[in-house]
């Protein structure tokens, strides 16, 4: 039967090790930590799949930062011949291990050459939420659109919503509030109506909404609606053409 967590070494240690800034960084130090096992624990539901990288990376982030170990992921990766090298190591051998045992075994696969736990920690990032980003806010808010109570209880139906709604907020950047910058703000405003825009558009339109999806950016409101007014332009002409 496979595990379906890693766990580091432990001792008679009573609490777990907290964050430190880099400078003060012990390597190894939380390979030996004790920590409950509920911390090390996660539920096959959680598993890291091709759909639920949301989900997955809210309850992982917080049960590393629950360890007070999440900030070795943003710690610069130590090379062989630095003094701090052997403990290092095995504090990033036991957590990428970890990290691969909260993964689904047919993506844990895609993922397992890996190394180290920052590179792996960062490359999910980029194919799930990065280079996803602009597709799963279009796939989230077609599903708000389409999700009515019809035999539901309220609480099931309003759940449901805030389901998607918290979905939406962590794709947008806003799980944890708005940002402060106005400019930003401006800039989901304006991407929450690009969607909009594209979701009311045509099936015939869809090669085209594609391709905009797969960039990590849209361009502006503007520029996107000019793109289909040309694509209209330009199918209208084919039509026409064809009847002379």
């Amino acid at each position: 039967m496979e595990e379906k967590s890693a766990k580091p070494m432990k001792n008679n240690s009573d609490s777990p090790a907290k964050d430190r800034p880099s400078s003060a960084y012990k390597a190894g130090e939380f390979a030996r930590s004790s920590f409950p096992d509920y911390l090390w624990q996660v539920h096959d539901y959680f598993m890291l799949n091709e759909d639920n990288y949301s989900l997955w990376n809210k309850i992982v982030e917080r049960k590393l930062k629950g360890m007070g170990i999440f900030s070795h992921l943003s710690r610069p990766v130590l090379k062989l011949g630095d003094p701090q090298y052997d403990g290092w190591i095995s504090d990033d051998t036991s957590l990428k291990l970890w990290l691969l045992n909260t993964m689904h075994p047919d993506t844990r696969k895609r993922w397992f050459s890996q190394a180290p736990a920052k590179e792996l920690w960062d490359n999910l990032h980029q194919v799930y939420f990065k280079s996803r980003r602009l597709f799963k806010l279009y796939e989230i808010k077609v599903k708000i659109r389409s999700t009515k109570q019809r035999n539901q209880k309220v609480m099931d139906y309003y759940h449901k919503l805030q389901s998607l709604w918290n979905e939406l907020d962590f794709y947008r950047g806003t799980l944890n509030g708005w940002p402060d910058d106005e400019g930003a703000i401006k800039r989901i405003i304006e991407e929450d109506r690009i969607l909009d825009f594209l979701i009311g558009l045509k099936p015939e339109y869809d090669d085209l909404k594609f391709q905009l999806l797969q960039n990590e950016e849209f361009p502006s409101l503007m520029k996107v609606f000019q793109i289909f007014c040309d694509a209209e332009a330009f199918r209208r002409m084919k039509v026409d053409s064809k009847g002379v």
